[in-house]
């Protein structure tokens, strides 16, 4: 991150129930606010932070989103978790960049599919390559190879899943990953050995 110096960051991660419930679970939503607070669980034993916002390119991720045919939702407050706070406690020290938050719907069914969100980050691509400021921007993205929200599993991993996955990722075959990251198969990556 010092190398690359970005002016600003983009974070793509999935709401852990912070802001919102199986009543109202956008499958993308952009943060629009100021600044926000985290990490809000008590048990997460790190600094609290105030994270400031950058409301000029989120609203222009918003409306180049809807522009690109993505029902993105849109928020001016939220609540930052664990799985927003601890990537930028190690790469954001004293939170001096501005953060935009854009959730995507990981938890609670039905989920974006693969394909949708891998639109999704080519639509963020797209709209870097025409946004007229001089802001660097780095993105980061944050989150866990299976679905098990409260579940008994919690931190039990499937590791054939988890090598599936980074191959993937590694090699930069993201088609391949899209097409076989289903929610079926996060699910099953939560249960072992698939029962």
């Amino acid at each position: 991150m010092e190398r690359a110096s970005p002016d600003v960051i983009i974070e793509l991660d999935s709401d852990h129930f912070d802001n919102f419930f199986y009543d109202n679970v956008p499958a993308f939503c952009v943060s629009l606010a100021e600044e926000a607070e985290g990490p809000q669980e008590i048990w997460c034993p790190m600094p609290h932070y105030v994270v400031k916002g950058h409301v000029p390119m989120a609203r222009g991720v918003l409306s180049y989103g809807i522009d690109a045919h993505f029902d993105l939702a849109a928020a001016e407050e939220l609540r930052l978790d664990h799985s927003v706070m601890v990537p930028l406690h190690y790469l954001n020290p004293g939170m001096a960049l501005p953060v935009i938050p854009l959730y995507v719907n990981g938890f609670a069914a039905p989920t974006p599919t693969a394909e949708r969100c891998f639109a999704l980050g080519r639509m963020v691509r797209d709209f870097l390559d025409q946004w007229p400021g001089d802001e660097r921007v780095a993105l980061i993205a944050s989150g866990c190879f299976a679905m098990d929200v409260g579940g008994p599993l919690r931190g039990w991993t499937d590791e054939e899943w988890v090598e599936a996955v980074s191959g993937w990722i590694l090699s930069g075959q993201h088609r391949e990953l899209s097409t076989h990251a289903t929610a079926e198969r996060m699910a099953a990556a939560a249960t072992p050995y698939g029962t």
